[in-house]
Parts: structure tokens; sequence; C-alpha cells
């Protein structure tokens, strides 16, 4: 991937250099010239398969629910709902 970022940096580099360091005004005509070179430059990029991973988008694997949530909160539908077993031995050692 890195020779073909390399092919179209010096691709545009000799492109640019070649407008800009003429003195002659840009026309209608070179301007053409210039869109037509730069995609027949990606034709032949894109052939073959064409720039490995360009238009491909990593995606990471869905992973299954915890039951840890952001910032250390918890949330499981067992703990929803108080322990009546808690709350009455929570009662015996208070009285």
């Amino acid at each position: 991937m890195n020779f073909y970022v390399a092919v179209i940096l010096v691709a545009s580099i000799l492109i640019a250099r070649g407008t800009v360091g003429s003195s002659d005004p840009i026309t209608e005509v070179d301007c053409d010239t210039m869109i037509v070179q730069l995609r027949e430059l990606y034709r032949i990029l894109m052939s073959n398969g064409g720039i490995p991973g360009f238009h491909a988008m990593v995606r990471k694997a869905q992973r299954v629910p915890s039951l840890r949530l952001r910032f250390g909160k918890r949330f499981s539908p067992d703990w929803a709902e108080p322990n009546k077993s808690a709350e009455n031995e929570k009662d015996q050692f208070t009285e």
C-alpha cells in the first residue's frame, strides 16, 4: 500500500510542478488533459484489485454483552429487585 501512496504522491507533485513551474497560464485544454491523465492513473491503480484495503473497512467483531458497563456500574436482571431474604437478615441484625 505504501508503494501506491508513493506513486500517487510523486505523480501529484510532478503534475503540480509541471503546471506551476511554467510561465504560461493554464488553459482549459491543459486542465482537461490533466484530468484525463489523473483519471487514467486512477484506472491503472484500481485495475487488478485496486489499492488493497482502499474501499475495505475493518469492523470489530460483535462482543457478547457483559454485566459490567462503563464507569464501573453494573446491571443485571437479578439485581433489579432487592433480595427479600437480604432485607430480612438486615432487620435481624439491626434489632
